[in-house]
C-alpha cells in the first residue's frame, strides 16, 4: 500500500516482519522501515518528506499532532496504513 521509495513509520512489534521483509528478503523494493512510535518521530517526519513519501502501518489511528494523515488502503489484518499528508 506504499510506494516503493517510501518511509514507513511502524511501533517495533509491527516494524519487524516489515523489516525482515526490507533488510533480509529485499522485497519492500527500496522502502525504509523505521521502528518507532510515529508521535515519537513527528517531528523528523516533514523532513524525510522532502525526499520521501511518509506512511505509518500500525494498529488504530496514529496521533502525529498537527500532522495530517489519511488512510490509504482496506486493513491489512489489523494493521491500518495512513500517508502523511504534504
Amino acid at each position: 500500500a506504499t510506494p516503493p521509495n517510501a518511509v514507513v513509520v511502524a511501533p517495533w512489534l509491527d516494524a519487524t516482519p516489515l523489516g525482515y521483509a526490507a533488510y533480509v528478503e529485499r522485497s519492500m523494493g527500496g522502502r525504509v522501515i523505521v521502528s518507532a512510535w510515529p508521535k515519537e518521530v513527528a517531528a523528523e517526519i516533514p523532513a524525510w518528506r522532502e525526499h520521501h513519501p511518509v506512511y505509518v502501518a500500525m494498529r488504530g489511528v496514529p496521533d502525529l499532532g498537527r500532522l495530517k494523515l489519511h488512510r490509504t488502503s482496506r486493513s491489512y489484518g489489523p494493521i491500518d496504513v495512513y500517508e502523511v499528508a504534504p
